[in-house]
């Protein structure tokens, strides 16, 4: 096989084809954070539909949060797709990445990875409560790391432990990992009551309102993530602030309690850092592939 060629389940991408889609600024250091992130990210991967999207570059209009403007990337040939339906919506476009060739070959077009809720396509329940914190000018990162842990506080009155990462931009996503029986609807009653009665409390701080309805410097709480069909940034993932290539990076509750009692913007996570933090920290969100937590009745 030759040197621009990657392997994939036993069939070759000619990387030159793929590397020509990508932007050139991120391609191959893309793959390159794939290829070395690979033991960590992949479990995360296992088994999830993943749908791929453009990561912009520092110089073009980045993804932010959730990245509901970004492209969708057409899936290189060599992955295994399937499509799925749901209601009256579009067919979803996904792949699954089983294995680190399969990983860099996704790298190689600079790709931000979104999965979908459910943890496998057999077993279409959801493993997480996820909530996006989505600050909007003047409002900013030290916005929404009070608001998680006001939040955090919230879930461990009634006995659930969550977790955070960063998303690229300004804002964070807050993971409640079930991995026990949950309907969709089921989730979705309680997101949404704990959004709901975050706002009533703090109306001024924060809105579960459509993001053209936030006022300035309040912080979105998305609790509508919570959707099968509503794909979500991967941890570990590459994506964009609109400025630099970043990643969704896991941080701890003492990290982020320091960044609120020094009331200084946290800084972002780019791929050597994130490199460097799983080395010397391990997986901090390995935790959410394996506790078990029930919804309060």
């Amino acid at each position: 096989m030759s040197e621009t060629q990657v392997q994939v389940d036993a069939r070759a991408l000619d990387a030159k084809t793929v590397a020509a889609s990508a932007p050139a600024a991120i391609g191959m250091s893309a793959a390159e954070y794939y290829r070395q992130i690979a033991p960590t990210l992949l479990p995360h991967l296992r088994g999830r539909s993943v749908v791929l999207k453009a990561c912009a570059n520092g110089t073009q209009e980045g993804a932010q949060g959730e990245s509901r403007g970004a492209a969708v990337l057409p899936i290189p040939p060599s992955l295994a797709t399937h499509r799925l339906a749901y209601g009256d919506r579009e067919p979803v476009e996904c792949c699954v990445i089983p294995n680190p060739s399969a990983l860099q070959c996704v790298g190689m077009l600079g790709a931000e990875l979104h999965v979908l809720p459910a943890r496998d396509e057999a077993d279409a329940r959801p493993a997480a409560i996820v909530f996006q914190l989505e600050p909007t000018p003047p409002a900013g990162m030290l916005e929404c790391v009070g608001i998680a842990l006001d939040l955090r506080d919230m879930f461990g009155e009634v006995g659930l432990r969550c977790w955070a990462k960063t998303c690229g931009g300004q804002g964070l996503h807050l993971c409640v990992p079930l991995n026990t029986p949950a309907t969709f609807s089921q989730v979705r009653a309680f997101a949404r009551m704990v959004a709901e009665t975050y706002v009533n409390r703090y109306p001024d701080m924060a809105t579960t309102s459509a993001r053209k309805q936030v006022y300035p410097g309040q912080v979105f709480i998305d609790w509508q993530a919570n959707q099968e069909e509503q794909p979500s940034l991967c941890v570990y993932s590459l994506c964009s602030n609109g400025r630099q290539t970043t990643v969704s990076t896991p941080v701890t509750w003492r990290e982020i309690k320091a960044v609120w009692m020094r009331q200084e913007e946290s800084p972002l996570f780019g791929p050597d850092q994130v490199i460097e933090r799983v080395a010397s920290k391990g997986d901090l969100f390995e935790q959410v592939l394996a506790v078990q937590q029930r919804l309060p009745v």
